[in-house]
């Protein structure tokens, strides 16, 4: 058993906005936890928001060198569906999202996966409804 957790970064963090995948991270553990394998793939968006040029100075510019989805797509596909692993990523169903955005945009079957969402875990665990669940605080 393996465990893997990913995160999704998209070209424009504003969340009332569509928008084009921009990285995909992962870390892969081994069943004592020790972290084996990980990586940051950085993807070529159509374009970047305002929303990131304002707040992370994030434009166009930093992706000039990265390829597209649909070339980092087997890669990331290959991560997802390795057998007999589990998989969580931290507001899953947003990331999730993105993903399957980016297979149907680009005409690709999306991965065939189960996640576990690490801020479910985090309510369910603290027993609370609403409230400060952002990644570090969660892996507090």
């Amino acid at each position: 058993m393996r465990y893997v957790a990913f995160d999704i970064e998209s070209a424009n963090s504003d969340p009332d906005v569509i928008s084009d995948m921009s990285e995909f991270g992962y870390v892969v553990a081994d069943e004592d936890f020790i972290i084996v394998e990980k990586k940051l793939i950085r993807i070529k968006p159509r374009k970047v928001g305002n929303w990131n040029k304002e707040a992370y100075g994030i434009d166009d510019s930093d992706f000039k060198d990265c390829l597209e989805f649909s070339h980092n797509y087997q890669e990331i596909k290959k991560i997802l569906e390795f057998p007999e692993q589990m998989i969580f990523a931290h507001s899953a169903k947003r990331d999730l999202v993105f993903l399957g955005r980016e297979c149907r945009r680009n005409k690709l079957d999306a991965p065939r996966i189960e996640v576990f969402d690490t801020v479910t875990i985090y309510k369910k665990y603290w027993k609370i409804e609403s409230g400060d669940t952002n990644l570090p605080k969660t892996a507090e």
